[in-house]
């Protein structure tokens, strides 16, 4: 624990953790571009291998482009289905990347011996998780809210904006300040959490 925290800003990080939710449902209201900055500075301090810091994230606030990228990802048919309009309403649209390139230069430096092609795991992408997960929790301490589409439904929307070659497309994050009144409920988020000792194992003989 860092010393310069109280226990009021240990609870309150706590408490944080467990407030965190995905979100699809947004105020009309923007986001500035500073509160913006700040969120992704957090993320950007986020661990990496070999601190290569390989994730690459593109904003999108323009409404236009916005919109372009709600239609092209099918929000008419989402939103056909029951559900409120999502990417269109979102004010802040984030492009999270990664660069395998940041990687192989990283592991090419004289202190370093280790090969990416011959990882059991491809750290980029975890990393980018890493980045991700302390974007979602800067946003929550904000009063923000982000909500995720992977790529696998995402990756049609890169067409509509400039993405370099050399970045692996990883989902579309949203952002802005929730509106919870009308956000539906997920079936997901219904199933709770599994339970703690599903999860983890202590492995210690004296246990």
């Amino acid at each position: 624990m860092l010393r310069s925290w109280t226990d009021g800003a240990v609870e309150a990080f706590y408490q944080l953790l467990k407030a965190r939710r995905m979100c699809r449902a947004y105020q009309d209201r923007p986001v500035s571009t500073e509160m913006i900055t700040k969120v992704l500075e957090a993320a950007r301090r986020s661990p990496s291998a070999g601190h290569a810091q390989g994730w690459r994230i593109g904003v999108v606030t323009d409404s236009a482009r916005r919109l372009a990228v709600a239609h092209r990802l099918g929000e008419n048919e989402y939103m056909e289905k029951g559900f409120e309009p999502w990417l269109s309403v979102a004010p802040v649209h984030l492009f999270v990347g990664t660069e395998p390139g940041a990687y192989l230069k990283r592991y090419g430096e004289p202190d370093k011996t280790s090969d990416p092609a011959t990882w059991p795991l491809d750290y980029a992408v975890l990393d980018a998780g890493k980045a991700l997960m302390t974007l979602y929790l800067a946003a929550q301490a904000e009063g923000l809210a982000c909500g995720y589409l992977g790529p696998h439904r995402a990756q049609p929307a890169i067409e509509l904006v400039p993405w370099p070659s050399t970045w692996r497309f990883l989902g579309l994050v949203t952002m802005g300040y929730p509106d919870w009144e009308r956000q539906r409920a997920s079936r997901s988020h219904a199933r709770g959490w599994r339970h703690f000792d599903s999860v983890v194992r202590w492995w210690d003989e004296a246990r």
